[in-house]
């Protein structure tokens, strides 16, 4: 008799679709390839692999860096992506995030940097994690695609709330940016990437609250 077919996914059906979430797309080759590789060594001897049950794929920098991301990890933080990574730039969006939203606790930012070949599809995503007054700095090298590697860093997060912004950009500049660069409306693409994987993992409680921001 045919297996019943299920309203979830299996384990194994899971790290599948993970593969293609954190890649953004893969032939069938390449997700045997991920599933089957070996962690990456670190260059420095403090580095260590962020190990999920699905993926490998997330090694940081430092003995620090990883000591900091388990401290923030379940509802520590709110998360907070961004595309300009100075000081000063984290400031103005903090003062824009507490005025509109009853946000309380600390927030972690998070920059991603694209990797220079993005055919490198099983590169890892190397994570830097610093302490800025009450609040958090994360920043990601090695990503493919930068809105599936926000939305799988958060997964492994798990931050209290994410603050999602979006630019004034019009619809012809945004659809333009994505067939040049494959990027879009990041924050749009973020909020569909999570829903979407919600849906597959049958997540209906304890997922982050998502706010959208204007930019």
């Amino acid at each position: 008799m045919p297996r019943r077919q299920s309203k979830t996914l299996t384990k194994a059906e899971l790290r599948k679709m993970n593969v293609l979430w954190l890649k953004g797309s893969g032939t069938v080759q390449l997700i045997l390839d991920f599933l089957s590789q070996k962690p990456p060594m670190a260059s420095n001897g403090h580095s260590r692999s962020r190990r999920t049950p699905e993926l490998r794929e997330v090694t940081f920098v430092d003995h620090a860096s990883r000591e900091l991301w388990a401290s923030i990890i379940g509802k520590k933080v709110n998360l907070v992506p961004y595309s300009t990574a100075t000081s000063e730039y984290r400031r103005e969006v903090e003062d824009k995030i507490r005025q509109r939203y009853e946000i309380t606790g600390p927030l972690a930012f998070l920059h991603v940097n694209l990797i220079d070949d993005q055919s490198e599809s099983l590169s890892p995503l190397r994570i830097r994690v610093l302490q800025e007054g009450e609040n958090f700095v994360i920043e990601g090298w090695g990503a493919v695609a930068i809105a599936n590697s926000i939305g799988y860093l958060s997964e492994l997060l798990d931050p209290i709330s994410i603050v999602l912004g979006l630019t004034r950009r019009n619809m012809m500049q945004k659809s333009l940016n994505y067939l040049l660069s494959g990027q879009g409306e990041v924050g749009l693409l973020v909020y569909s990437i999570l829903v979407r994987h919600w849906v597959f993992a049958n997540r209906t409680a304890s997922h982050p609250l998502i706010f959208l921001m204007s930019q």
